[in-house]
């Protein structure tokens, strides 16, 4: 029996729908896993104590006598 074109097409509409909806779920979960990394991981500069922030400064001293 053979099957018409417009079955053949309804049904790789319906496998290339279905691969884009899992890849967007993957998609998701990434997201979601490296936010969550963020959270755990990464502080807000504004929310450092002042002895934190304080770590991350440099002076740096320059000579203006000499010319």
């Amino acid at each position: 029996m053979e099957q018409s074109s417009f079955y053949d097409e309804t049904t790789v509409r319906h496998q290339f729908d279905r691969k884009c909806k899992l890849a967007l779920d993957d998609e998701v979960v990434d997201y979601d896993r490296h936010m969550d990394y963020r959270r755990k991981n990464e502080v807000l500069f504004s929310k450092l104590s002042e002895c934190q922030a304080g770590e991350f400064s440099v002076l740096d001293e320059y000579n203006l006598e000499i010319y």
